[in-house]
């Protein structure tokens, strides 16, 4: 079969999108799923039964369960819901420590189980999207308190897994309720994950009922946009996931010495993509133990003492005087790492 190169010129024309809504329980995320076209639930969570209206689903028991599924299955359906992406999660971690039990250890999965859950669950997402299917991935919320008394949103999802789905997700959206009014909102903010094409404003979400069609509307305003960004615009886009990928990897393996190399390319990087990286970065950053020292202009571990850079006078950098000025060492350090922390 000849190679069809689609050239420079040409458009590039989506036609299916992976998305997650998250939220608190109780919040109408499953709901909102079931406002696609022609969707079909596959119950990770044995809760497909708590949404205010009800769709066809699949009681899914276990990942094999999943795994195993054909594009003839899912003939008719235009929209496949995972209910919930922590507990598909939780079954494919499962599958990796009986079937791959080299990757693992006393603690869990080690990190190159970690990477196999990556790969199938990415595998699996392709599978979906070569069928056709949009893909709604639904999310329980989580909160934890940094170290500066800020309370941040993550999802409820297991390890490093919650990189890998933020990482595939084309559109991400919080549900909350707002003045009596349920909201879905899709901007990043400073505790809150948002990721949408075109960076929507917040939009109130109406009374779902069985011929409700709202996510399967707003699914299509996004698949517009995305046909007809400029070729600029798609570079931006393009290069906004390229970043969330090195911050995934980082995730995967995190290290001083990477986050303060990634943290110099997200300075350096436009406005619109800093917007849409920052929180993931500073999200990953928390759970590794590193924060931002201020002093030297670098990320450092928070749990124990760590010698700075190689080259670098740690007494110099802890005892200098500056009298509101950096000393020449730690200067020097600021100004090879542009000074600003993303």
């Amino acid at each position: 079969m000849a190679l069809k190169i689609l050239k420079a010129d040409e458009p590039y024309v989506v036609e299916q999108l992976v998305s997650v809504i998250y939220g608190a329980p109780g919040i109408g995320k499953t709901t909102m799923g079931f406002s696609t076209k022609a969707p079909l639930l596959l119950d990770f969570d044995c809760g497909g039964y708590r949404g205010n209206i009800r769709g066809d689903l699949v009681k899914i028991k276990s990942w094999e369960d999943a795994r195993v599924i054909e594009e003839s299955d899912l003939e008719g359906y235009s929209t496949v819901i995972v209910d919930t992406v922590g507990g598909q999660i939780e079954y494919l971690q499962d599958w990796v420590e009986a079937n791959f039990p080299k990757m693992k250890n006393a603690n869990g999965l080690t990190i190159s189980g970690w990477g196999k859950v990556k790969a199938e669950f990415n595998q699996w997402l392709n599978k979906l999207k070569r069928f056709g299917k949009d893909i709604v991935l639904v999310s329980h919320m989580d909160e934890i308190q940094t170290s500066d008394g800020v309370m941040q949103e993550r999802l409820k999802i297991a390890g490093g897994a919650k990189a890998i789905v933020y990482q595939s997700a084309d559109i991400m959206g919080r549900l909350y309720v707002d003045n009596n009014q349920t909201i879905f909102n899709c901007i990043p903010g400073e505790v809150s994950f948002g990721k949408c094409p075109g960076r929507p404003e917040p939009e109130g979400v109406p009374e779902i009922t069985g011929e409700s069609q709202f996510f399967h509307e707003f699914l299509a305003r996004a698949k517009k946009h995305l046909n007809e960004m400029t070729a600029a615009q798609a570079l931006v886009y393009q290069a906004t996931n390229e970043m969330m990928e090195k911050i995934a990897l980082l995730a995967e393996d995190p290290t001083v010495e990477g986050f303060n190399a990634l943290s110099d390319e997200l300075t350096k990087a436009p406005d619109v993509i800093k917007a849409s990286c920052r929180q993931e970065f500073r999200a990953v950053a928390e759970n590794a133990n590193v924060s931002w020292d201020k002093e030297t202009g670098l990320w450092w571990k928070k749990d124990k003492d760590v010698s700075p850079p190689s080259g670098v006078d740690a007494e110099v950098v802890k005892t200098a005087e500056t009298d509101g000025k950096l000393a020449p060492v730690q200067q020097a350090l600021l100004d090879e790492n542009e000074g600003v922390p993303c």
